[in-house]
């Protein structure tokens, strides 16, 4: 009996031993399986999360620049052409016949033939764009006018000798008798004058 017993004692420990074992590869299998699902899941949760996030999107803000253009237009004004001298300078002496055309300045004598009822015509002042003159008449008659100028003057002085005085500006026109004197320009300090007859 009891080499029976103690034969049944010493198969125990063999059987325990083989349950142990088998449960230690179980453990050890779950252990491994749950290992590498560790490892594998951070790898898919990367995949997964970084599908999910996406690229980010911002704003994107569009600047449009528009350019005028300016065009400059200058004009330019070419200087007037130089006037053109007078006929006979400054020779007085060519209005003796009722006919001339001359630049004179102040003081200056004009000799006129009086067969056209004139005398002579004094050039006394220049003022500004202002002339002012006498004409010495000859004859018994007069007739003394002016036109053209809205600003010019005239005045009779009588006595043996009659006199015209006269006040005109650029485009004046007087008559004295026979003879039309046009104030054709006054300026620095000279007179151009054309005389005629009518």
């Amino acid at each position: 009996m009891v080499a029976v017993a103690g034969c049944g004692h010493g198969h125990r420990p063999r059987e325990w031993s083989r349950a142990r074992r088998g449960l230690l590869w179980t453990m050890t299998r779950r252990a491994a399986a749950l290992l590498a699902a560790l490892l594998v899941l951070p790898g898919c949760m990367s995949r997964t999360g970084g599908a999910a996030s996406g690229p980010s999107t911002e704003p994107t803000t569009t600047t449009t620049t528009t350019t005028t253009a300016t065009t400059t237009t200058t004009t330019t004004t070419a200087p007037p052409p130089p006037a053109t001298p007078p006929a006979d300078g400054g020779n007085v002496n060519a209005c003796t016949d009722g006919t001339c055309e001359v630049r004179v300045t102040a003081p200056t004598v004009i000799p006129v033939d009086p067969a056209f009822g004139l005398s002579y015509v004094s050039l006394e002042t220049i003022t500004g764009d202002e002339v002012s003159m006498v004409a010495v008449i000859a004859g018994g008659s007069f007739t003394v006018g002016c036109d053209g100028d809205p600003r010019c003057g005239t005045g009779i002085v009588a006595g043996d000798v009659p006199t015209a005085t006269l006040t005109g500006h650029p485009g004046a026109v007087f008559t004295l008798n026979r003879v039309r004197l046009t104030m054709a320009a006054v300026a620095d300090g000279a007179a151009t004058l054309r005389l005629s007859t009518v």
